[in-house]
């Protein structure tokens, strides 16, 4: 019993840390930087590169063609 209260308390330190940490690090201007070019680049290579790749490709090969190329992937 006495290893469970152990276990579960150091645990809890644990997220102690973990949020006294997280909090301080969001206090820090360079790591708002940081995280918010990071957010920013996944959302470019996410869905703005495949939206202006797939406009330029149904523009330069035609819409049908586009569908066809579409359904054979």
């Amino acid at each position: 019993m006495s290893t469970v209260s152990v276990q579960k308390s150091s645990s809890t330190d644990l997220w102690q840390i973990i949020r006294t940490d997280v909090k301080a690090a969001t206090l820090r201007p360079a790591i708002r930087i940081a995280v918010l070019i990071w957010v920013l680049q996944i959302v470019i290579f996410a869905y703005v590169i495949p939206y202006i790749v797939y406009h330029t490709a149904t523009d330069a090969i035609g819409p049908e063609a586009a569908e066809a190329l579409q359904a054979g992937l």
